[in-house]
């Protein structure tokens, strides 16, 4: 899969699983190249998508420390099976990254996982339970804040 497909699919599955979630905020902007691609409750997403080598990891690259982007969640496509992880990037340690300087495959860092690094994903509620974790989003809070101070079933 060329790699603009590869991102606009891993956007897009991201953007679908939110979008059946009730009462949060998503934003998602097709095609944008920003600093993040969805948001969440104002938290803002980069999304990596990387395909297992011949050595059994998951490259991603161009990962940036940057303040305009709160979580990178790292997805990786294996021949049956599909991976995730989610970090924060103000708990990221750059210095044990290895730094892509101005080279061909993109200015950040280079980030490698084994699957067993990352979490293996088989339905909708893990992702969205995973996220909801580590982002620490309590639904039950979301649907209370909902409802109106004064409302009378």
């Amino acid at each position: 899969m060329q790699i603009d497909k590869r991102g606009n699919f891993k956007e897009r599955l991201i953007r679908d699983i939110f979008a059946k979630e009730r009462n949060i905020s998503l934003i998602y902007k097709d095609g944008d190249q920003g600093a993040w691609d969805i948001q969440i409750n104002g938290i803002k997403i980069e999304i990596k998508t990387s395909s297992l080598d011949v050595n059994g990891k998951f490259q991603n690259e161009s990962i940036k420390d940057t303040p305009e982007c709160d979580y990178i969640c790292f997805i990786g496509v294996a021949p049956n099976d599909l991976y995730m992880r989610l970090e924060k990037i103000s708990t990221i340690n750059f210095h044990l990254l290895h730094p892509r300087g101005e080279r061909g495959t993109g200015v950040g860092y280079k980030w490698d996982f084994k699957p067993e690094n990352m979490q293996k994903i088989c339905t909708r509620k893990e992702v969205v339970d995973m996220f909801y974790k580590k982002m620490s989003i309590n639904k039950k809070i979301i649907k209370k804040n909902l409802i109106p101070p004064n409302y009378q079933p």
